[in-house]
Order: structure tokens, then sequence, then C-alpha cells
């Protein structure tokens, strides 16, 4: 399989409906082609920002209703003095065009506060926002953030101390420790628990073991320096791993019963939203 028919596939195996012998052959690939690799993980960065836009509230100004009340009074008043179109000579003409651009320019400004994106506005209408992402894969580790729904809140416990959640506020979960760190969020509302392991600022040389799953989540965030979320009923589950090749998601695949969980990438799981550029998820069938 070449680079070009690779990247065919990018959407079907990010959603899990690649057929086994396409998805063997393309995580084979993704494992020896480095400049696959990165391309791969750019495109699954940009489907988790677009994915985060379901997620986010347009707040109009207040004020907005009554200054556009105010100014289609004042264009019905000179309409009914100097005809439909008498008053649009070819400078008013421009000018609406200008103030049409402006009054786009300002309302994507609003769409885009705290850094959520860029977008253009032309009289050609208007181009998508090219969104940042939140979080990238860098090289002593990963940035991770949750946030939950307009409708969620909750706390998240690491270290200790515990942190209240609000709804539609970003909570970055950050770890500076040179080992894994387990962040524990609950949910109102939620009885189960979510896991999300953080990676440390140093790779973890050690490939095999055994524990719990919890113990076996931080061994991957640590041996492939990714986030990893657990959302299980029984997290006591004790499991036998030995992680080969690059690709933690088929490491931890091969390593667990796939009839009783499944491994996805980048899966909310039902708590908020977790945003990252690479997250391994681990969930109950």
């Amino acid at each position: 399989m070449n680079q070009e028919k690779a990247k065919e596939f990018y959407s079907a195996y990010l959603e899990g409906s690649l057929d086994a012998g396409l998805r063997q052959s393309f995580e084979q690939k993704l494992s020896t082609d480095t400049a696959l690799r990165a391309d791969y993980d750019a495109f699954v960065s940009a489907v988790t920002s677009l994915d985060w836009l379901k997620a986010e509230t347009i707040e109009v100004p207040s004020y907005l209703s009554d200054r556009i009340a105010t100014r289609i009074e004042e264009a019905r008043n000179l309409k009914q003095k100097r005809g439909i179109f008498g008053w649009l000579t070819p400078g008013r003409w421009a000018l609406v065009g200008l103030a049409t651009v402006a009054i786009v320019g300002v309302c994507l400004s609003i769409v885009n506060q705290e850094g959520r994106g860029t977008s253009m506005a032309s009289f050609f209408g208007m181009v998508p926002a090219v969104t940042v992402p939140n979080a990238k894969l860098i090289e002593d580790g990963t940035q991770v953030s949750i946030v939950p729904s307009s409708t969620q809140a909750g706390s998240v416990t690491f270290d200790a101390k515990t942190i209240l959640l609000k709804s539609k506020i970003v909570q970055p979960l950050k770890n500076s420790q040179s080992v894994p760190d387990v962040f524990t969020i609950q949910i109102s509302g939620e009885r189960e628990i979510t896991y999300v392991i953080v990676p440390g600022t140093q790779r973890q040389p050690s490939r095999k073991g055994s524990g719990t799953m919890l113990e076996f989540a931080k061994a991957l965030s640590g041996v492939y320096s990714v986030p990893v979320q657990v959302r299980m009923s029984d997290v006591s589950k004790t499991v036998t791993w030995n992680f080969n090749g690059e690709d933690p998601r088929v490491a931890a695949t091969q390593a667990l019963d796939p009839n009783l969980v499944a491994v996805d990438l980048q899966t909310s799981g039902g708590v908020g939203l977790i945003r990252s550029s690479y997250l391994i998820s681990i969930l109950d069938h």
C-alpha cells in the first residue's frame, strides 16, 4: 500500500469501518512510514477540531437586534421619501457592500472568541473557520482538556485534589511529572466514572507487565506518550501486556479481549468533550 492509497482510508480507519484486511495493511503502513504517520495525526487533529464545533454556542450581542431595527426603520423612511432605489447612488451601493462585509466580520469575530479559530469574509461569502486545535502531541507529553456540555457539570480529581467542573468551561488536564498521572472525572448525574491518564514528560521504557486496567492504561500512556481514557464498569480487572510496534491503538487492541473491551480513537465517551490530538479510549462493549 502506497502513501496516496493509504490516505484514502483515513476517514474509514478513524471511524472504525475499515475491514480487517485493509485495516491491518493500513496500520502496518502507519507503523513504517513516519511521514504518513505525521500526516494521519494531523488529519485526526483536524477532525477533532471540527467535532468541537458541535458543542459551541454562538452568543448574539444584546444590542444587535435594536441596532438592526433602527437601520431598517431609517431605510424605510428614506424609501418612502425617495422611492425604492432612489437613494442608492453608485457611491452608496459601494458603502452598502462594505457595511455588509463589516457586519459579517463582526459576527465572525464573535464566533471565534477565546482562540477558537480564525475565519475570513469576502464579497463571495464566508470562508469556513480554520479552528486551532486545543491540544497537540508533543515530544515530552500531550496536552489534554475537558469541557462539559451546556447541561453538564462535575469534578476532576488528581493528586488528592478535586476541581469542580462548570458547563462549557474548558478545564486543562496538565501533568508535569515524568510519569503518567491519573485524572478521575465524575459528571453530575452519571454513575460511571471516567479516568483519563495523561502522559508525563518522559517516555517509559518498560513494555511488559501485568495489573489492573488502570495500571495497563498508565503503562500504555507511558510507553507511547499518549493520553488514555478508561470508561469501564470494573477497572480492577487484570490484564497482561507486551506492547509491540509503534501504534498504541494496535498495541492496546492486541493486549485486550475484543469481546469485552473496545479500543477507539478520540472518543468523548459521553463525558462532556475530552479534547486532545490523539486519545486512546478503552470502553466496555
